[in-house]
């Protein structure tokens, strides 16, 4: 019979069945579910694992660091390069995925507001640009810039301590970057768990 790590199912979110969230220590899956990141098999048995230490980039960034400057490559094919403006910077792990493009549809949905506040939100990912490129026409999203952090492959995510090496992918975070390229603000989230947008925009008016 298949085991499940408990530690690792998705937690509620607007992105997970409720019904995932409730899962304990032997209990029995009812339903499948599959996603990039985890296959819940039906029949499944939750099964205790202890937490394992994972390879993520031992650096740091915190409030008051200089933010390191790089040029990527967007959806567009452009060049888009971190400039003296207050920016935000959305991590997340891979195109293609459902909490992944929850985070990403959201910052176009709340583009407006960040314009008002003059705060310019970049979506941040391993992927490559052909693969940026048809997500974004995927999912409707036309006036955020995708940037590729394809190659060298996580450079940019390894420069803010965000790489994954184990899986070659980003964390999931937000970063707040003030006009003068200094570090405003960092959030980094669980791999299944959808950033709060209201907390961003909360830390960006202040």
């Amino acid at each position: 019979m298949e085991t499940y790590e408990s530690g690792a199912y998705p937690y509620p979110s607007i992105s997970y069945p409720q019904k995932y969230a409730g899962l304990q220590t032997g209990d029995t899956v009812k339903e499948g579910f599959t996603d990039t990141f985890c296959s819940i098999y039906a029949g499944s048995v939750i099964k205790k694992i202890p937490e394992k230490e994972v390879d993520v980039t031992h650096h740091k960034l915190k409030k008051g660091d200089s933010a390191p400057k790089f040029t990527l490559i967007n959806q567009y094919e452009k060049k888009v390069t971190l400039s003296s403006k207050k920016t935000l910077l959305s991590f997340h792990p891979l195109a293609w995925t459902s909490v992944c493009e929850i985070q990403m549809r959201t910052l176009e949905v709340k583009k407006t507001i960040f314009d008002e506040l003059g705060v310019i939100a970049y979506g941040i990912s391993v992927d490559s640009v052909p693969s940026k490129k048809a997500w974004a026409a995927a999912m409707g999203v036309s006036e955020t810039n995708l940037l590729a952090d394809f190659w060298p492959h996580g450079e940019v995510a390894e420069k803010y301590g965000l790489f994954n090496a184990d899986k070659g992918i980003s964390g999931r975070a937000n970063i707040l970057i003030n006009a003068d390229l200094t570090i405003e603000w960092v959030r980094e989230y669980e791999i299944f768990q959808v950033p709060d947008i209201e907390e961003v925009i909360k830390i960006a008016s202040g």
